[in-house]
């Protein structure tokens, strides 16, 4: 059991607080970022990635990715100026702190899908996320879901490790987790991200007391006991 000492904090600025999603792998995070990102463009935005990997003729340095090379990379990546990052295919991919504030410097707030396993690391920083693990839901549920997205002939095996992954990673991580949605169905997880949307725009939210709230957003404060 966790405990950990927070304040009730809405922000009175035009900063916005990063959303991340996270869950088992398979339970629909890409999917619901990109809706929810394609629901307003003027409202989410998503943190430009670096690689190493070569550009393509129709990508865009800073649009699409930022590409350097691998000794850059890995330089950034030993003096912590990545919040993720992995290898896939060889090449270097990665989710970086100045990414994430170039979006909340436009005044939007920054989508992000993260692995449970970074979300300490990311509670560290300036940002003040707001965390939503998008849960599975039954084994039936979840295969017509995947159904419904072409995606036919998935193993039962397959389906049960995203179910089991979710309840150990609920139990392992859930004193981090703002709220949780479970996934029954796309547009209604869709729906659920946008009332949690408003509420972090027009409710005050607990968060944790060590991040550097002013004062005159510091409404009161408690022990949470999660």
């Amino acid at each position: 059991m966790t405990y950990e000492e927070v304040s009730l904090y809405l922000s009175k600025t035009k900063r916005k607080r990063p959303l991340v999603l996270c869950g088992p792998e398979g339970v629909g995070c890409l999917e619901l970022r990109q809706r929810l990102a394609e629901s307003d463009n003027q409202k989410f935005g998503s943190a430009v990635p670096h690689t190493t990997r070569p550009k393509k003729s129709s990508e865009l340095d800073g649009v699409h990715y930022h590409f350097v090379t691998k000794q850059k990379f890995q330089e950034d990546a030993k003096v912590g100026k990545f919040i993720e990052y992995g290898e896939f295919q060889k090449h270097l991919y990665g989710t970086s702190l100045a990414s994430i504030q170039a979006v909340i410097d436009k005044a939007k707030i920054c989508l992000l899908t993260l692995k449970v396993e970074n979300l300490k690391a990311l509670r560290r920083t300036l940002f003040m996320p707001y965390v939503v693990f998008i849960a599975p839901p039954s084994l039936q549920q979840l295969r017509r879901q995947k159904e419904i997205l072409g995606q036919h002939g998935i193993k039962d095996e397959q389906l049960k490790l995203i179910l089991n992954e979710g309840k150990v990673t609920e139990q392992n991580y859930g004193h981090l987790f703002d709220r949780i949605i479970v996934n029954v169905d796309l547009d209604r997880s869709l729906e659920e991200l946008k009332e949690v949307v408003k509420s972090l725009e027009t409710e005050p939210q607990w968060v944790p007391s060590f991040w550097p709230i002013t004062t005159s957003n510091n409404i009161s404060s408690k022990y949470d006991d999660s």
